[in-house]
């Protein structure tokens, strides 16, 4: 699953998959004094954490995206206000740049200003209100999945 999601980045030589274990729904990335100590205990969380298998779908973590920014070329630059409104949730209907010449369609990575990656998205040609550049995924989806635990309790 996660080597699916790099190769749609080309990027699967950002992680050794030998350093990469699985604990429950999470992939985290170890050292090889990480490794010892798991071989000694159960941990919950050890290492960078990857992302995680959410049903049949594999969602990265800020720290994988920040990873595969610095390989991947087809990238997205939105001003603040996009940056928010992305971050949020919603689709980009205007961009700053665009680098990598992608295609309609391609996966692109979002960069804020401070080339911060924030999100991937579908790429579209020439966003309008019709066919924006399409969310896919984002930084806020942490914090909107713990505000949902914390609501349910």
């Amino acid at each position: 699953m996660l080597g699916k999601f790099l190769k749609l980045f080309n990027a699967e030589d950002v992680v050794l998959m030998d350093g990469v274990v699985q604990v429950k729904e999470f992939y985290f990335t170890l050292t090889l004094a990480q490794k010892d100590l798991r071989s000694h205990s159960k941990p919950v969380y050890i290492g960078y954490c990857l992302g995680r298998k959410k049903g049949q779908q594999f969602c990265p973590s800020v720290c994988l995206l920040d990873f595969i920014s610095g390989r991947y070329e087809k990238q997205v630059i939105v001003d603040p206000k996009t940056e928010w409104l992305f971050i949020c949730g919603r689709d980009i209907f205007s961009v700053t740049d665009v680098k990598g010449n992608p295609s309609e369609g391609d996966l692109v990575l979002v960069m804020n200003q401070h080339q911060e990656c924030i999100g991937i998205a579908a790429y579209a040609a020439t966003p309008t209100k019709k066919t924006p550049i399409t969310h896919v995924y984002d930084i806020g989806d942490y914090l909107r999945r713990e505000r949902t635990r914390k609501l349910k309790s």
